[in-house]
């Protein structure tokens, strides 16, 4: 779940080394009410992500998550590996949790 306001990245764990991952696509889509992929609202590339052994870690910011809609959301994940093959996740369904209190906190990092 991604709760509107929050700043937790999407973390992605693996059973194997994916350390040498050569490129990497991830999107996160908003469903429509019928359940259809509906407007993209994020996307992360190889430069956007950190890559551990097992895991890739996706930055998410408070102010991108605050913009985000109530909904059910689709992530897809593609990645090219060390021998040039294309991988694709299962869909993942994320459901957005939409807040009242829109409020910016402010972090460490923006004093």
């Amino acid at each position: 779940m991604i709760v509107q306001g929050s700043n937790n990245p999407i973390i992605v764990s693996f059973d194997e080394d994916v350390s040498s991952i050569q490129d990497w696509s991830m999107s996160l889509y908003g469903e429509d009410k019928r359940g259809a992929p509906g407007d993209l609202l994020k996307h992360w590339g190889l430069d956007d992500v950190e890559i551990d052994e097992n895991s890739v870690s996706a930055p998410l910011s408070q102010e991108e998550t605050l913009a985000f809609p109530p909904c059910v959301a689709t992530l897809e994940i593609k990645w090219l590996n060390a021998d040039d093959l294309i991988f694709h996740s299962k869909k993942v369904r994320i459901r957005i949790d939409g807040r009242n209190d829109s409020t910016h906190l402010m972090t460490s990092d923006q004093s």
